[in-house]
C-alpha cells in the first residue's frame, strides 16, 4: 500500500507539473474564509482566527499582503496549529512569521505540527513564540475569558513525536486525551476548543465530546481534480473525507465541530495548488 501510495504521489506531482507547464490552475490567492455558529454558552460575540501550515511562505500574495489581509478582519483571538516551521525553514522564515506575530493584538494560542518536531528552527520558534507571550500548549490548557466568555483551550500533541522520539507509528490518540482531561477536566461552563493539527482523529475528538475543533495539515489536498475531488492525503489515503471546511459531527447527545484550514502556504517538494487556495479561517462565535 504504502508503494502504491508514494506511485500516485509522484503521479499527482507529474500531473501538477504539467499543469503549471502551461500555466493553468495553480491558484495561490488567500482566502479568507468565514463561518458563523451558535453555542449557547456565548454572550458577546467571539471572533476566532485560525492560521495553519505557513511552510515558508512569502508575506505577499497574488491578491495582496497576510498581514494586511489579517489586519482587516475583525478577531479577538488566534489559533495558530502547527508546521509555521519545516525542515527548510531559515532565520529568513522566522522574520516572516516575527512581522505576523507582531501586526496581531489579540491572544494567540499555538500547538505543534508535524514538521515542527524536526525542523530546526523549532527551538527559536519556540523563542520567537515566547518573545510575543503565545500560548504554547502540548498536552495542556489554558483557560481565557474572552469578552466575558469563558473558554477552555486545550491543545495536544502530534504524533509524529512520539515517531521522532521512539520510532513509534501512532494511530489512536485516546491515551494522550485520557491523560490530558485527567490533568485538566473540562468545564461545562466553558466553551470547550480543542487544537490539534492533524484532522483524521476527528471522530475520537467527538468521543470526548469538545465543542470546537481547530486543525490543518491538510493543505486543503493542494490538488482538487473536477469530478474527483481531493485524490489524496497523507494519513488519510484515496479520496480523504477530511480535506478543507467545516465538519459537524455528534456523539451520543453532543455536537462537536471541526474548522479544518486549507494553510497559508504548500508543501515545500509540491509547489501547487489547484482548485484549492490557501486561506485564513476566520469563525464567528454567536449567541443563541
Amino acid at each position: 500500500m504504502k508503494i502504491f501510495l508514494r506511485i500516485l504521489s509522484a503521479f499527482l506531482i507529474v500531473v501538477g507539473s504539467v499543469f503549471l507547464s502551461f500555466g493553468a490552475g495553480h491558484d495561490d490567492t488567500l482566502l479568507i474564509t468565514n463561518y458563523k455558529v451558535k453555542h449557547d454558552l456565548v454572550g458577546e460575540e467571539i471572533n476566532i482566527i485560525q492560521l495553519s501550515d505557513f511552510h515558508n511562505h512569502e508575506l505577499n500574495y497574488p491578491n495582496g499582503n497576510i498581514i494586511d489581509m489579517l489586519e482587516s478582519v475583525e478577531k479577538d483571538i488566534v489559533f495558530l496549529v502547527g508546521d509555521l516551521v519545516d525542515q527548510f525553514s531559515d532565520e529568513e522564515d522566522l522574520e516572516r512569521i516575527s512581522s505576523i506575530l507582531e501586526s496581531l493584538d489579540v491572544p494567540i494560542v499555538f500547538v505543534r505540527g508535524n514538521h515542527e518536531y524536526y525542523s530546526p528552527m523549532m527551538d527559536p520558534l519556540t523563542n520567537l513564540l515566547l518573545d510575543y507571550d503565545v500560548y504554547i500548549l502540548e498536552d495542556d490548557c489554558i483557560n481565557l475569558e474572552i469578552k466575558g466568555n469563558a473558554l477552555q483551550i486545550y491543545g495536544i500533541h502530534d504524533p509524529y513525536r512520539e515517531k521522532i522520539d521512539e520510532n513509534l507509528n501512532i494511530d489512536d490518540v485516546s491515551p494522550f486525551l485520557d491523560e490530558m482531561l485527567k490533568n485538566h477536566p473540562m468545564d461545562g461552563n466553558a466553551i470547550n476548543i480543542l487544537l490539534s493539527h492533524r484532522p483524521e482523529f476527528m471522530p475520537t475528538y467527538t468521543k470526548y465530546k469538545f465543542d470546537y475543533v481547530f486543525s490543518g495539515h491538510t493543505h486543503g489536498g493542494q490538488i482538487n481534480m473536477v469530478g474527483i475531488g481531493v485524490p489524496i492525503i497523507m494519513g488519510q489515503g484515496l479520496f480523504p473525507h477530511y480535506t478543507r471546511g467545516m465538519y459537524v459531527e455528534t456523539y451520543e447527545d453532543h455536537t462537536s465541530t471541526l474548522f479544518l484550514g486549507a494553510g497559508i502556504g504548500m508543501s515545500n517538494q509540491f509547489q501547487i495548488r489547484y482548485r484549492c487556495p490557501p486561506e485564513i479561517v476566520h469563525v464567528t462565535l454567536k449567541s443563541v
